[in-house]
């Protein structure tokens, strides 16, 4: 066993419950059959809301779709009245992500 594996099992749950913005096809949606760790249908149907495999980008809170971020509409929670909290996190996320891609 690794001496430090406490720790990085630790920082692995960091990760995973941070808060992401991921691209429209991204492994944790499309990768599986059963999404219901992800969202519910309600979260489904903000995804893809024709139902036609066109899929917005979505972002994650804690292992949980908490909003979408189609190009030209911006940020659409899944809750109508998201937490200041959860607002500023997603946020943050966001300015992050788009600064790395250079936008």
């Amino acid at each position: 066993m690794l001496s430090d594996l406490e720790d990085r099992a630790r920082e692995s749950l960091d990760a995973a419950r941070a808060t992401m913005l991921l691209a429209s096809f991204d492994e944790l949606h499309v990768g599986y059959k059963d999404r219901s760790c992800l969202t519910d249908e309600s979260g489904e149907a903000l995804i893809c809301p024709a139902r036609n495999g066109m899929f917005r980008p979505i972002v994650v809170d804690a292992g949980r779709l908490v909003a979408v971020h189609p190009v030209k509409e911006g940020l659409i929670f899944l809750e109508e009245a998201p937490s200041a909290a959860l607002r500023g996190r997603v946020e943050r996320a966001l300015s992050a992500t788009l600064s790395r891609l250079g936008g």
